[in-house]
C-alpha cells in the first residue's frame, strides 16, 4: 500500500527530527548506532509496520486475558477496557489503585 504525499512528507519530517536528535549530545547511544536505528525506523514506517503502542497494549490485554480459565476471560477483558472502573491516585503520589466492579448473578 502506497503512502499518500501527506503520510512521506511526515515520515520525512520524523526521520529528520530524528537525525537531528542523533546529532544532538541528548543521546546514550553512540551517533552511528542512533542513526542506523533512524534510518531503520523510517524505513519500516514508510512500509507501514511499526504500530503505536497503543495497538501492542490492546492486544497483549487480550492476550493476557486469553490466557485465563474460560470463565474468567469476559471478566478480564472488562477490567482491561476500563469499563467499570474507578481510578485513584497518580504516580507522582506513589501509585494508581483501580478498582473494577463486576456485578455476579445471584447462585454464581
Amino acid at each position: 500500500m502506497a503512502a499518500g504525499p501527506s503520510r512521506n512528507a511526515d515520515l520525512r519530517a520524523q526521520y529528520q527530527s530524528d537525525v537531528a536528535f542523533c546529532k544532538s549530545s541528548a543521546t546514550t547511544e553512540s551517533r552511528a548506532t542512533c542513526m542506523k536505528e533512524a534510518g531503520a525506523a523510517y524505513e519500516e514506517a514508510k512500509r507501514n509496520r511499526l504500530v503505536s503502542g497503543s495497538h501492542d497494549y490492546q492486544q497483549d490485554s487480550t492476550n493476557r486475558c486469553k490466557s485465563l480459565p474460560a470463565g474468567q476471560q469476559q471478566d478480564c477483558m472488562m477490567q482491561m477496557s476500563g469499563q467499570n472502573t474507578v481510578t485513584r491516585g497518580s504516580v507522582e503520589s506513589g501509585g494508581i489503585l483501580r478498582e473494577t466492579t463486576i456485578t455476579v448473578p445471584a447462585g454464581s
